[in-house]
This record gives structure tokens, C-alpha cells and sequence, in this order.
């Protein structure tokens, strides 16, 4: 399995399909392969939050290679690990 990511999180991207921007806050990879990225969007000119999009990687486009400012820094970006299969959590 490919861990590299082209996108990580805390990173400016859009969308290159709607144009929708925001900051990368969360991945999503599946077993068929398909990884989608989070997007959250700043506040609008009244504080208040706007939704958050799910974008697909072959859409998705860094805008800015700086990384949202987070105190405490970044958590490591790696897969989490999956426990072993096992007679007792053996799917079916």
C-alpha cells in the first residue's frame, strides 16, 4: 500500500472542478484505493462556520505549501495500524 500523500493535512488546497477552498482537515483512504481530502473553508464575514467538503485526490490542488499555523504542531502522518486478523475478528 502507498502511504506517500500528495496533500497533508493542515495544507491550503481547492477543488480544481468547483473551486472550492479551504484547509486540508482530514483524509480518507479506502480499500479500493480512493483517497479524498477534507477541505474546511475559513469562517464567512459573519464568524460564522461553513461546511466543510469532501474532495476527491484527483481533483484536489495544493494552494499554498505553508501549513496551517497549529500550536502543539502536527501529529505524524502515518497510516494507523490495523490489528491482525485473528480467528476472533475474522470477518464473516
Amino acid at each position: 500500500m502507498n502511504t506517500e500523500h500528495e496533500i497533508q493535512l493542515g495544507q491550503k488546497a481547492e477543488c480544481a472542478v468547483t473551486g472550492f477552498k479551504g484547509v486540508v482537515t482530514g483524509r480518507a483512504q479506502y480499500l479500493n484505493g480512493a483517497v479524498l481530502y477534507l477541505l474546511c473553508p475559513p469562517v464567512d464575514k459573519d464568524g460564522k462556520q461553513v461546511d466543510c467538503e469532501w474532495v476527491d485526490r484527483t481533483q484536489a490542488r495544493v494552494t499554498d505549501i505553508e501549513f496551517l499555523d497549529l500550536p502543539g504542531g502536527y501529529p505524524e502522518d502515518k497510516p494507523l495500524d490495523a490489528p491482525p486478523v485473528s480467528e476472533h475478528n475474522r470477518p464473516g
